[in-house]
């Protein structure tokens, strides 16, 4: 089922900028007996990229959900913790930047076979397993400290 999916929508004024789709209570692979947030699902709104119709409205909204999902995990008392699957090359690439800007410190090193959480997790198992260390996840949310 899906009882331990939260969503959330990001919202610039009445125009959604994205979307997330987590999982609580997940074991983390790298560090026995803790938990974490899985990312099941994350995107940004066609507002994030240029267009025929209209020019590229927002920024970084990517981004934000990651910091946002930290919040949440910190909230929950996951320390930060974050699991997700890359879905493709390209969302593997903005996980990797991410960790760039943080020094390296970000993501604990890419592992594959990992089955997901979610209803769908054996689907997951051929793609790209990353996971925060507590360091990184806190490093990325001071960025969006206001």
């Amino acid at each position: 089922g899906t009882e331990g999916r939260s969503k959330y929508v990001a919202w610039a004024g009445d125009v959604p900028a994205g979307f997330l789709n987590v999982w609580a209570e997940v074991g983390s692979v790298h560090s026995a007996g803790k938990r974490l947030l899985y990312i099941e699902h994350v995107a940004a709104a066609p507002g994030n990229m240029a267009a025929e119709v209209w020019g590229k409205r927002f920024e970084a909204v990517g981004s934000a959900l990651f910091a946002f999902t930290a919040l949440l995990s910190w909230q929950k008392g996951h320390e930060g913790r974050i699991g997700l699957h890359a879905a493709d090359e390209s969302a593997l690439e903005f996980y990797r930047r991410l960790d760039v800007k943080c020094g390296g410190r970000m993501l604990y090193p890419e592992v594959k076979g990992i089955v997901g959480p979610t209803p769908r997790g054996e689907h997951e198992r051929g793609k790209t397993y990353l996971e925060t260390r507590e360091e990184g996840a806190r490093a990325w949310l001071e960025k969006y400290r206001g």
